[in-house]
């Protein structure tokens, strides 16, 4: 039975008319098996378009401001550069799934031009989202590397983790990541048909040459790839962010017993300089969370699909593979959203730099005169901190 539109809802389905041939040996009952068409056109609807949309537009304004803020903070600190280049891939990430689901306000106006909206941006911009979404993680990962041992050897690391360091892994993880999943933009080809159900002329998308003698070899390789990636991620995070606090602990202990050892302002400046080394460590464990919260699912995800074949595009389970997909990206949208409200109530410079940056010179200059003398007066001559961003 050929997969047709059956209501509104299917003309905005991502998962429609993928690949004629496929469609027509897929049949009802295997295709809809546990989630019916019609339930995953409304899942569609509401979780893919307008959720994920709204997550993707939040994310564009919170990645940008990230961006200017770190810009502003400089690039002295090695985390700077790191967390930049993340906010980087998280914006074109965001920034290509907002453009993407554009196709369901546009469908609203016009399902024709929603279709070929759709169409066009779905064999691009939604592998250039994933594709950054991998590079994201395996730099989320470097970081968690790094902090781990900045952490463990202090001494020995500061000299070979410069910033010039942190800026070539991060350039080369960008170009290994992009390049090793490059052909698959050679996979897919738009073509112009015209459709009598909506009486107008729209682009669907189908298999390429390329595709039909090389794809399955290539589409077994990019889903393991697809799995390696976030499940090495993963596992880096989890080991790095264990060995942290293992000496978070560590050092906790260490410091009682020096300040019962040692005179009473020599301990304080001791615990002073500690104190803005484990903040930087405990902002950055909070944003590694954050990744494991979210790669979580997205590993359980890609090793369903390597131990289930069927579990894929227009197979057995096609309704339950979309179904997962979309919940996943709301996981992805929500991780590349929230790192600006992490900054922001972690890190007392970046708060200081957002608020001088962004806030309304007449809010910055009613504050300034409401303060008290006294206040002004040790604001004066406030002792500047040290290079590190936190």
């Amino acid at each position: 039975m050929e997969y047709t539109n059956i209501s509104f809802f299917d003309q905005i389905n991502s998962t429609t008319k993928i690949n004629a041939s496929i469609a027509a040996t897929t049949s009802l009952p295997a295709r809809d098996i546990l989630v019916s068409d019609y339930t995953l056109s409304l899942f569609t609807f509401v979780v893919d378009i307008w959720t994920n949309l709204l997550l993707c537009s939040l994310g564009i304004i919170t990645n940008i401001i990230n961006i200017v803020v770190f810009a502003k903070l400089g690039f002295k600190d090695s985390v700077n550069i790191s967390l930049t280049t993340i906010a980087f891939w998280d914006l074109i990430r965001v920034l290509c799934g907002a453009v993407h689901r554009l196709y369901g306000p546009v469908s609203l106006a016009s399902p024709a031009l929603g279709k070929t909206w759709q169409s066009l941006t779905i064999t691009n911009l939604q592998y250039v989202n994933i594709i950054s979404g991998n590079v994201s993680y395996v730099i989320g990962a470097y970081v968690a590397i790094e902090r781990c041992l900045c952490v463990s050897f202090p001494f020995k690391v500061k000299t070979l983790i410069t910033p010039k360091t942190t800026f070539t892994f991060c350039i080369l993880l960008s170009v290994l990541i992009y390049g090793s999943f490059f052909l698959l933009f050679f996979m897919f080809e738009s073509k112009w048909i015209y459709s009598k159900e909506m009486q107008a002329t729209i682009a669907i998308y189908q298999y390429t040459e390329f595709s039909q003698i090389h794809g399955q070899r290539f589409f077994e390789a990019n889903r393991f790839m697809g799995t390696i990636y976030p499940l090495l991620s993963l596992t880096t995070m989890v080991v790095s962010t264990s060995i942290i606090a293992f000496h978070l602990k560590k050092s906790s202990h260490f410091r009682k017993d020096v300040a019962s050892k040692t005179r009473r302002h020599e301990t304080s400046k001791q615990d002073e300089m500690t104190t803005k080394d484990w903040k930087a460590i405990k902002m950055l464990l909070v944003v590694i969370g954050v990744y494991i919260i979210n790669l979580a699912p997205r590993v359980t995800y890609y090793m369903a699909m390597l131990c289930v074949p069927e579990f894929y595009v227009m197979k057995f389970y096609n309704n339950i593979f979309w179904v997962a997909t979309y919940t996943y990206f709301v996981f992805d949208y929500i991780n590349s959203s929230v790192h600006l409200f992490v900054f922001y109530s972690m890190s007392s410079k970046f708060k200081s730099t957002f608020l001088s940056t962004f806030q309304p010179k007449c809010v910055t200059k009613r504050n300034t005169t409401s303060q008290s003398p006294i206040v002004k007066e040790a604001s004066r001559h406030r002792v500047p901190d040290s290079n590190s961003s936190f």
